[in-house]
């Protein structure tokens, strides 16, 4: 009767570990699938965001180059 009161716990704490190693494996997939979307969406937002950076730095830097030949000009 001991035996089986100490089999079935045996087999219980197996069974949990074996489920926690499971799950464990799965979240860690998720999240690592997870972190790989966040990080290409950003670069992705990132990429978009830079040309358009790039466009009115450039027109800025055309203004002062306009404002600097008007003025030497006077």
């Amino acid at each position: 009767m001991v035996s089986f009161g100490v089999g079935t716990v045996i087999l219980g704490l197996g069974t949990l570990t074996y489920k926690v190693m499971v799950y464990d494996i799965a979240m860690n997939s998720e999240m690592k699938a997870f972190i790989d979307k966040a990080i290409t969406t950003s670069e992705q937002k990132t990429e978009k965001a830079i040309p358009a950076s790039q466009q009115k730095t450039k027109a800025e830097l055309d203004n002062l180059k306009l404002a600097l030949e008007l003025t030497t000009q006077r």
